[in-house]
């Protein structure tokens, strides 16, 4: 009869009350940038600065003696501070054209530069929130003056942990429309296997949060 006559039906909720609690979530999309895997070239060496499992070891400087860390830290500094572009593809970047390198007491000069594949992945599930409001029975709207979101995990939700959520590969699709999204880029933490430089992958990431 309400639709009938085109009137709205109000719900009072508030997600805190137990008088008037419910479980209120929405369509939620996370969108994650991270960095798949990469490549290493090296230029105008004298001969091949270091076996090939230790690459990401490999200690750097400048012209002037300035140390600038090894390939793994510089690479990590470049990603963080967006000097690696953060949208999807290969991109090359040029760690240094003419780069100072000691390795088992053999001194020489190269450049040095990366080919990074950088990804995104999308992740679509409901998002627990708490307000204090109206909802609209027929629309499924909320009027509210302001709304929290549940914790959210990206560690969690990427591995599956979390339930209802799950990888989809084009968020244009999707029906119902996220209400919310959120955008975010990985950040690389030091590893004792890749300060080794015993590996060929793109060391352990963990999550960060952006807006």
């Amino acid at each position: 009869m309400a639709g009938h006559h085109d009137i709205d039906l109000l719900r009072l909720i508030d997600t805190e009350s137990v008088e008037w609690g419910a479980d209120v979530s929405v369509p939620f999309l996370l969108e994650r940038t991270y960095i798949e895997a990469y490549s290493l070239g090296f230029r105008n060496f004298m001969e091949i600065p270091i076996e090939p499992k230790k690459q990401m070891a490999l200690e750097l400087a400048t012209e002037s003696g300035e140390k600038l860390g090894t390939v793994q830290t510089i690479l990590h500094r470049m990603w963080e501070s967006q000097e690696i572009s953060h949208s999807p593809g290969t991109h090359k970047v040029v760690i240094g054209t003419s780069l100072h390198n000691e390795f088992q007491d053999r001194k020489q000069t190269m450049g040095v530069e990366a080919y990074v594949v950088v990804k995104r992945a999308y992740y679509y599930g409901p998002m627990p929130i708490h307000f204090q409001g109206f909802l609209n029975v027929k629309s499924g709207g909320m009027i509210t003056r302001e709304f929290h979101t549940g914790m959210i995990s990206p560690f969690e939700i990427e591995t599956g942990q979390v339930a209802g959520w799950k990888q989809i590969s084009d968020p244009s699709k999707l029906s119902p429309p996220p209400v919310v999204s959120m955008c975010y880029s990985d950040t690389y933490s030091g590893d004792s296997k890749w300060t080794e430089g015993l590996d060929s992958v793109w060391p352990k990431q963990e999550s960060k949060q952006g807006s």
